[in-house]
């Protein structure tokens, strides 16, 4: 009987233990059970630690360190302040295209200086992007855009320092002479400007602008700024109705199109380009605006090349809507070299 009591009485506590810890708004879980909830947190939190993904463990383990990409500085004596409407760098996987796209030689670069910066397995890049982590394919964006960067200087950088003679504009000739030049020795962004004069017997004194060309982020821009001008409504005529803008894409080869907004007398289009031929030292591109007035059919047709040493050296375009004359063509001869004043 005692022991009954005395058993009574400890089932008692326990209820009342159990309701007070009720009301104060707190719950005891048994022991057995509250290991097992532990146990299964604790596993659950360990799977989320641990990715099984092999892409993420190369990114983890990899070991990579990718370079900061340094856009080259515009230097404050340059003529030509503006800027273009500059594009967003082209995507991860875009870059791993553009890779594959590229000859071999100069594939055979890239993964030299991807291995002097700790890319391990070359060999996966013979694979697809897949093969690769998040690391792995930005240091691939940083090793391929500094040498297209580096190899895109070539084609503006004017070698012959006394100039060179713009003809075929009838009784027009233009003279152009490379005066600055700046580059960033990381990414080799390079800008290069051109001061360009006009012999116009038509008109008193020699008109004369400059015109630039900028290669950031594997790309190519032209720019004009009306404020060089030194005639206020003389208009840059070699260079196309809108003379800032990208000239060339990250895919520098046959078939490669693009579009982008251009300003023309305050209004905004769309121009589309394509590269129609790609040779060892010569690109022509073909580009169009529809939906643009007093042109024929309301659309504006041009196209260029692009010379390696030279820049643009030929260039035609529909006629402007209050020129009575034929379209426009213009085409760069090295008949001597010129010295500008």
């Amino acid at each position: 009987m005692a022991g009954l009591f005395l058993f009574s009485l400890l089932l008692t506590a326990c209820e009342d233990g159990a309701k007070s810890n009720s009301q104060n708004g707190q719950t005891i879980s048994n022991p057995p059970d509250n290991q097992g909830e532990e146990e299964k947190i604790n596993s659950e939190e360990e799977e989320k630690e641990i990715d099984t993904s092999p892409a993420q463990n190369q990114h983890k383990n990899s070991g990579i360190k990718v370079p900061a990409y340094k856009h080259l500085e515009r230097p404050d004596d340059f003529y030509t302040q503006m800027e273009p409407n500059l594009l967003q760098p082209v995507s991860l996987k875009e870059t791993y295209k553009a890779y594959q796209s590229i000859d071999r030689e100069t594939q055979n670069v890239v993964q030299e200086d991807l291995t002097d910066l700790g890319f391990s397995d070359i060999q996966k890049l013979d694979h697809s992007s897949d093969q690769l982590n998040e690391n792995e394919l930005s240091l691939l964006y940083y090793v391929l855009t500094k040498t297209k960067n580096k190899q895109l200087q070539d084609w503006f950088d004017i070698k012959d320092k006394e100039g060179i003679i713009y003809s075929g504009l009838f009784e027009y000739s233009h003279g152009a002479v490379q005066v600055q030049q700046a580059s960033e020795p990381e990414t080799h962004e390079s800008l290069f400007e051109n001061y360009v004069q006009v012999e116009d017997p038509a008109s008193a004194g020699s008109p004369f602008f400059f015109i630039s060309y900028l290669v950031r982020d594997g790309r190519v821009y032209q720019v004009h700024d009306p404020a060089t001008n030194s005639t206020e409504n003389i208009f840059p005529f070699p260079y196309g109705i809108a003379p800032t803008r990208m000239i060339l894409p990250y895919h520098v080869q046959k078939g490669s199109a693009w579009e982008q907004e251009v300003s023309i007398d305050g209004e905004t289009y769309s121009m589309t380009s394509e590269i129609t031929d790609k040779k060892d030292d010569e690109i022509r591109v073909s580009s169009f605006i529809n939906g643009i007035e007093g042109y024929p059919n309301n659309r504006y047709e041009e196209e260029y090349v692009i010379k390696k040493g030279i820049g643009v050296s030929y260039h035609y375009h529909t006629k402007q809507p209050d020129n009575m004359g034929n379209d426009f063509e213009f085409e760069y001869t090295h008949e001597q070299p010129v010295q500008i004043q």
